[in-house]
């Protein structure tokens, strides 16, 4: 007798519940096609996330047919390779679409997955177990089978790769011990401990001007209406935090940063890495003089680092200087999470305000406090303004609008070498003019810009620096004679100090040229800040 069509339809119910293990993976590989072809379209991302699981589960399914044919104890063992196999395509997945940051996924991948055996399936269990039987056999042989492959999951991925690292840490510090070609050891690998991170823009950063006037970006040293008012050049560079110091105090053993830079690239051909787009700490002795810690050190655009640790006991009074050559969009401090930890806020007191050229910018100091204009914020323990603009320093009027807005201690113009004879008599006096009408009694110093170190063979520099020097000083003299007061000079010639040792470039100075610029300018500003004569 022939099947009736109720049994049909059954047979072929049957047959399209156990196809779908076939059709699924088939599906899967169609949509991964078309999403390649046609690119990341919405409804395909979804389509992609349904036919994953369907595939994942014929996956699981085909193994567990597998599983039942061939018994145990193999069929217990495919099982475990086929769940083994896709997780950890899916893991690998994660890590190369993800791209950089993705490195800790597996180690908190195994992480949770302790954490939900360990708790939710095993507190699930129980529950249910108990609701339904009420009473509960406990079996100790497949309760320690289970935990001691947890046990072992756990250490191998969570406690053995920092045990390699503090190893790899040792290997590298140790002397070679053949007598090998040299090579350059890459640094060991810093385990980040738990710290508790502080955001600096919840209490602010020194050399930020402008008050709460809006920005484009929080850590830009133009407000928003700087955008269209100087030139593009000036605009751009502005976006750079030079001069920008975040101050608080802790007795934490340990300091971390967590920021992330505006551009990609860390330095150019005249600056390190660490002066362009580092951080630099520094700390108040018991004499209440800043000495320095430490520095970050940058090797990409998102930069989580360990600044200082082993510090000794103790509270104290820290400050951090922001990168010079590079942009910042976030920046936080970490600390130890039982530490004291308390934010300073930015100083009430006027500022010492510098507008210049490269060299004022940060040219090329080994680090951001090294920085001349840093040197005499330390040294005379008073907040900075750092509007430096590598080559385009030139006394706009535009510049000059922003400046009066800022109520500075004194006003230090530097400008001269991105200019010549004839800019400095064309723009000089008009600046020094369009100052003093917003700011009546504000001194206002006036530098020389430096000599070439190397100009002392090439007459034709040395030329330049003479005429530039006479115009700077004709237009002082003029000024004088008209009446401003409150006007500081100083010279040029000795700035760099005159054994052609201060320079990297013959033109930026080195650490040693900012620190005898630093020594030059100190006695000047000096009399500046008290008032005196000039």
């Amino acid at each position: 007798m022939p099947p009736g069509p109720s049994l049909l339809r059954a047979e072929a119910m049957a047959h399209l519940l156990n196809s779908w293990t076939i059709l699924a993976p088939i599906t899967a590989a169609a949509i991964l096609v078309l999403t390649a072809a046609l690119g990341e379209q919405p409804w395909l991302l979804v389509g992609c996330g349904a036919v994953l699981i369907a595939a994942v589960l014929a996956a699981v399914h085909h193994a567990e047919v597998i599983a039942h044919r061939v018994g145990e104890p193999f069929g217990t063992l495919v099982l475990a390779l086929a769940v083994t196999v896709i997780e950890a395509a899916l893991l690998l997945s994660l890590l190369v679409a993800g791209g950089a940051g993705m490195e800790a996924l597996p180690r908190d991948t195994v992480y949770a997955t302790v954490m939900i055996i360990t708790t939710g399936v095993v507190g699930l269990c129980t529950l249910i177990g108990g609701l339904a039987h009420r009473e509960q056999s406990f079996r100790v042989e497949g309760a320690g089978g289970g935990l001691a492959a947890l046990i072992v999951l756990a250490v191998i991925t969570l406690v053995l790769p920092a045990c390699v690292l503090t190893f790899i840490g040792s290997a590298q510090a140790a002397p070679a011990p053949t007598a090998a070609a040299p090579t350059t050891p890459a640094r060991p690998t810093t385990v980040e401990p738990n710290v508790s991170w502080h955001d600096v823009t919840t209490w602010g950063v020194e050399g930020r001007a402008f008050g709460d006037l809006k920005r484009q970006r929080w850590f830009d040293r133009f407000p928003a209406i700087a955008d269209g008012q100087v030139t593009p050049a000036v605009w751009e560079l502005s976006r750079d935090s030079a001069g920008m110091m975040v101050r608080f105090q802790t007795d934490s053993s340990l300091i971390w940063a967590d920021y992330t830079l505006l551009r990609e690239r860390l330095n150019g051909v005249n600056m390190t890495p660490i002066g362009a787009s580092g951080l630099d700490l520094y700390a108040r002795d018991d004499a209440g003089e800043w000495r320095w810690v430490g520095v970050a050190r940058p090797e990409k655009k998102e930069v989580r680092v360990q600044v200082a640790n082993q510090l000794a006991p103790g509270l104290r009074e820290y400050a951090v200087y922001l990168p010079l050559y590079n942009g910042v969009e976030k920046l936080s401090i970490g600390v130890d999470p039982l530490s004291h930890f308390t934010p300073l806020a930015p100083r009430t007191d006027k500022p010492i305000v510098f507008y210049g050229t490269s060299i004022t910018h940060g040219a090329s100091a080994s680090r951001p406090g090294m920085v001349h204009t840093a040197i005499l914020g330390r040294r005379f323990d008073r907040s900075v303004i750092n509007l430096g603009f590598s080559g385009n320093g030139r006394m706009d009027a535009a510049v000059g609008d922003l400046l009066n807005k800022i109520d500075a201690a004194v006003y230090v113009i530097d400008c001269l070498p991105n200019m010549d004879a004839g800019a400095v008599r064309e723009k000089c006096i008009p600046l020094v003019n369009q100052l003093r009408t917003a700011h009546p009694t504000t001194p206002i110093v006036l530098v020389e810009d430096r000599r070439f170190s190397n100009s002392w063979i090439q007459p034709n520099k040395d030329q330049f620096h003479n005429d530039n020097h006479a115009a700077l000083r004709e237009c002082f003299e003029k000024l004088q004679a008209s009446g401003v007061t409150g006007l500081f000079y100083i010279p040029g010639d000795d700035l760099l100090g005159s054994d052609a040792e201060g320079t990297i470039d013959g033109s930026h100075p080195n650490d040693l040229g900012f620190l005898r610029q630093a020594d030059v300018m100190a006695p000047i500003l000096r009399a500046a800040l008290a008032g005196g004569s000039s």
